[in-house]
C-alpha cells in the first residue's frame, strides 16, 4: 500500500488502522476467554483424576494393611504402585492446566486492555479524520484560488503597478513636495524601522526554530514530527494569509497611490512650497541631512551587534551552555558595548546643542519660580519688591538664564539637528501623511511584487508531505514500542504463574510426573 501524502490520507488510515486494530484486539479476547474456559476444564478434570486416584489409593492402602495372605498384599502392592504413577501424572496435568490457565487469564487481561485502548484509539481517529477533511477542504480552497486569477498573477500586476499609474503620478506628486534630499533621509529613516521590526519577527522564529531543532535532534522521531508539524502550519498560515489579504492589499495600495496622486488633495500653499525649498539653506540643510545618515549609521552598527549577541545566546542555549560562560556570547557582549559606547558618544554629539537649550530651559523655569517665590516672600515682609535686593538678584538671575536661553536656541537652530528638526517641520502635517501612505502603498506593491503564488502553494504540499512521512515514522515507533508492551503484559502474567507453581513443578520434575 502506497504511504499517504496528505494529512486527510494519513488520518483515514489511522481510522481505518483503528478498526483493524479493534477487531484484532476483540478476537485476541475472545480468544483468551475461549483458552480460560478450556484450561478450566482441563483444570477441573485433572483436579477431580487426581483426587479420585489419592481416595483409591488410600482405600488400597486400608485393603494393604488387612490382607490375609502374601499374594494378596502383592497384588495390592502393584495396584497402589500403579494408582501412585497415575496420581503423579494427573497432578502434572493439573499444574500444567492451572498455568495455562492462569495464562489465559493474563492473556485476556491484556487483550482486554488493548481492546480498550483500541477503542478509544477509534473513537480520537474518526474524530480526527472528521477535522481532517475539514481543513483538508479548506486547503484545497487556498490552493484553488493561489493558482487562479486574480492571485496567481498577483505578483506580475504588482510589478507592472509599480511602473505604470497611480503609482507614476503619486511619485511625481511626493517627488514635487518634497526636495530629494529630505524625501531621501526620510525613506532612509522608514526602511530602517521596515527593517528592525523584520528583525524583532526573525529573533522570535529563530527562538522557536531552535525549540524544534533540538526536538529534531534529541527528541526522536516525534521530535521530528513536531518539527515538521511546526513548518506546516507555518506554510499554511502564509497561504491562507495571502490568499485571504493579497488581493485587498493590492486594491487598497491602488487606491492609496490614487489618493497621494491626486494634486487637488492636501496641496502645499505657495508658502509652504518656499520655505521647504528655500534656496538659502539648502546647502546646510542637506549638510544635515548627511549629518544624521551618519548619526543612523552608527546606531545600525549598535542594532546589528544586538542581533549578533542575541544569536550568540540562542545559539549557547541549544549547545546546551551557559550563555554568560561561552567565549562566542563574550566576545558579542564585548562588541555590544563598544558599539554602544560609539553610538552613545555620537548621539551625544548629535543632540548637544538640543540637550543644552533643554537645560537652559529647564533653569530659565527654575529661575522664575525662585523670582516669583523672592517677589512673594518681600510682599510678605512689606517690602517694595522693585527694591528689595533679594528681588533684583532673582530678577537679575532670571535675564541671565533668558540670555543663555537665547544663545543656546541660536546654538540649536544653526546646529545639523536643530537645522534638519526645522526644514522637516517647514513640511505640514497633511503631506508627512501623504508621504506616509505613498510608502506603505510602495512597500505593499514591492512585497507583492516578490511574491510568488505557485511556490506559496508547492511550499504548503511539500510541507504537507514532510509532516505526514514524519508522522508515519513517529507512529512506526509507537506501535512497536506498543506491541513490545503488550508482550510484555502477556509474559509477565505466565511469569507470575510460573513464580506461583514453581516449588511443585520443580517438585513434580525432579520426581518424572508427567
Amino acid at each position: 500500500m502506497t504511504d499517504p501524502t496528505t494529512i486527510l490520507d494519513y488520518a483515514t488510515r489511522k481510522r481505518d488502522d483503528a478498526r483493524l486494530a479493534v477487531a484484532a484486539a476483540q478476537q485476541q479476547l475472545a480468544q483468551a476467554q475461549s483458552a480460560i474456559a478450556a484450561e478450566s476444564e482441563n483444570l477441573a478434570q485433572a483436579t477431580s483424576a487426581f483426587s479420585d486416584l489419592n481416595k483409591q489409593a488410600d482405600e488400597t492402602r486400608k485393603k494393604l494393611a488387612a490382607a490375609p495372605t502374601s499374594a494378596d498384599g502383592e497384588a495390592l502392592l502393584d495396584a497402589l504402585e500403579q494408582l501412585v504413577i497415575r496420581s503423579r501424572t494427573k497432578r502434572a496435568v493439573a499444574l500444567k492446566a492451572q498455568a495455562e490457565l492462569d495464562a489465559a487469564k493474563a492473556a485476556a487481561e491484556s487483550a482486554q486492555t488493548l481492546l480498550n485502548a483500541t477503542s478509544a484509539r477509534l473513537v480520537k481517529a474518526e474524530s480526527a479524520l472528521k477535522q481532517a477533511d475539514e481543513a483538508h477542504t479548506q486547503r484545497e480552497i487556498l490552493k484553488a484560488a493561489l493558482t487562479a486569477a486574480p492571485l496567481s498573477t498577483l505578483n506580475t500586476d504588482a510589478g507592472a503597478a509599480l511602473q505604470n499609474g497611480p503609482f507614476t503620478s503619486a511619485k511625481a506628486r511626493i517627488e514635487a513636495d518634497f526636495p530629494a534630499r529630505l524625501l531621501a533621509r526620510a525613506e532612509e529613516r522608514f526602511d530602517s524601522e521596515v527593517a528592525r521590526i523584520a528583525r524583532t519577527v526573525a529573533d522570535a522564529l529563530a527562538a522557536d526554530d531552535a525549540a524544534l531543532a533540538e526536538r529534531d535532534a534529541n527528541g526522536g522521531a516525534a521530535g521530528n514530527a513536531d518539527k515538521q508539524w511546526q513548518a506546516f502550519l507555518r506554510a499554511e498560515a502564509a497561504a491562507r494569509d495571502f490568499v485571504n489579504t493579497a488581493k485587498s492589499r493590492f486594491d487598497q495600495a491602488q487606491a492609496t497611490l490614487a489618493g497621494a496622486a491626486d494634486a487637488n488633495r492636501f496641496p502645499l500653499t505657495p508658502e509652504e512650497s518656499a520655505s521647504i525649498n528655500d534656496a538659502t539653506l539648502k546647502t546646510a540643510r542637506e549638510d544635515a541631512a548627511a549629518a544624521e545618515n551618519i548619526h543612523d549609521a552608527e546606531l545600525k552598527v549598535l542594532n546589528d551587534a544586538g542581533d549578533a549577541l542575541e544569536a550568540e545566546i540562542l545559539k549557547a542555549i541549544a549547545e546546551n551552555k551557559n550563555p554568560d560562560d561561552a567565549q562566542s556570547v563574550i566576545d558579542a557582549k564585548n562588541t555590544l558595548a563598544a558599539a554602544e559606547l560609539a553610538f552613545h558618544t555620537s548621539d551625544a554629539a548629535w543632540r548637544a546643542e538640543e540637550i543644552d537649550r533643554d537645560a537652559k530651559l529647564v533653569d530659565v523655569v527654575a529661575k522664575q519660580v525662585a523670582l516669583a517665590v523672592a517677589t512673594q516672600s518681600a510682599i510678605a515682609a512689606k517690602k517694595d519688591p522693585e527694591t528689595d535686593a533679594s528681588v533684583s538678584a532673582a530678577r537679575t538671575a532670571l535675564t541671565e538664564a533668558e540670555n543663555a536661553l537665547k544663545i543656546a536656541e541660536d546654538n540649536y537652530k544653526q546646529s545639523d539637528h536643530g537645522v534638519l528638526h526645522a526644514w522637516e517641520a517647514a513640511v505640514p502635517e497633511t503631506a508627512w501623511l501623504l508621504l506616509a501612505a505613498y510608502e506603505e502603498a510602495k512597500r505593499t506593491l514591492n512585497d507583492l511584487k516578490a511574491s510568488d503564488p505557485a511556490k506559496i502553494k508547492s511550499d504548503l504540499d511539500q510541507a504537507e508531505e514532510d509532516f505526514v512521512e514524519a508522522k508515519l515514522k513517529a507512529d512506526a515507533s509507537s506501535n512497536v514500542l506498543e506491541q513490545l508492551a503488550a508482550e510484555q503484559t502477556r509474559r509477565a502474567g505466565r511469569r507470575q504463574s510460573a513464580r506461583q507453581n514453581n516449588a511443585q513443578r520443580l517438585f513434580g520434575a525432579l520426581r518424572g510426573d508427567n
